[in-house]
């Protein structure tokens, strides 16, 4: 009798998981491509001669011109490993949320209430904490995607030769602990330690020189 019981709670269990499973078509024959839920046309971009396994930290700009405003400017965005992005100098989000190789997060975000007409500029701070990363971090190589909604008609994605402009930061150096270090157990990540002489102020705003980058 044990057995029939859960043979049947296990039937159930797949009957209810398999109705929870996404309804979003799955394109086999890889047509379509741009028409699937979550296709990305952006690529991911990096720094490209510095270390992308190493501890860094790197700052994106890309600026841009609007002249009509409207309500939504949608954005996906991720990075490996952290992100803050910013537009016009004000902090708008960060992340990615926890995941894995496979299943790596991104956050959709409407920029619209940080925009202006005119000039504006999009930057994002990312981290690698190298080595030294906390336990949960995975992690493939430093980068860093953003695309635009088709339906914003502003075409923000990052790429090869699409206005995106990167530097390392070099204010930035790492403070390592370790479980030795710490006498426990620790699997928190570095600490920073940064030198203000070096690092380029104002850097996510819009009339930040750019020039050098």
């Amino acid at each position: 009798m044990k057995k029939v019981i859960l043979l049947f709670m296990f039937i159930l269990s797949a009957l209810i998981l398999n109705s929870q499973e996404s309804q979003v078509k799955i394109n086999h024959e890889g047509k379509d491509f741009t028409k699937l839920k979550h296709a990305w046309q952006a690529q991911w971009i990096t720094h490209p001669t510095e270390s992308t396994l190493d501890y860094g930290v790197f700052l994106y700009r890309r600026t841009f011109q609007i002249d009509t405003l409207h309500d939504k400017y949608i954005v996906y965005v991720s990075a490996d490993n952290k992100y803050k992005l910013y537009v016009n100098g004000e902090e708008v989000c960060e992340g990615p949320a926890r995941g894995d190789l496979n299943n790596w997060r991104f956050e959709t975000i409407n920029i619209a209430p940080f925009l202006r007409k005119g000039k504006n500029v999009i930057a994002a701070q990312v981290v690698n904490f190298g080595e030294f990363r906390h336990g949960a971090q995975q992690t493939f190589q430093t980068a860093f995607i953003l695309q635009s909604d088709d339906k914003s008609k502003l075409n923000l994605n990052t790429g090869k030769n699409n206005g995106w402009k990167i530097i390392k930061n070099y204010a930035y150096d790492y403070i390592p602990f370790t479980s030795d270090s710490v006498g426990g157990y620790y699997v928190a990540g570095p600490g920073d330690k940064i030198d203000a002489s070096k690092y380029p102020w104002g850097w996510n705003q819009i009339d930040f020189d750019e020039s050098h980058w």
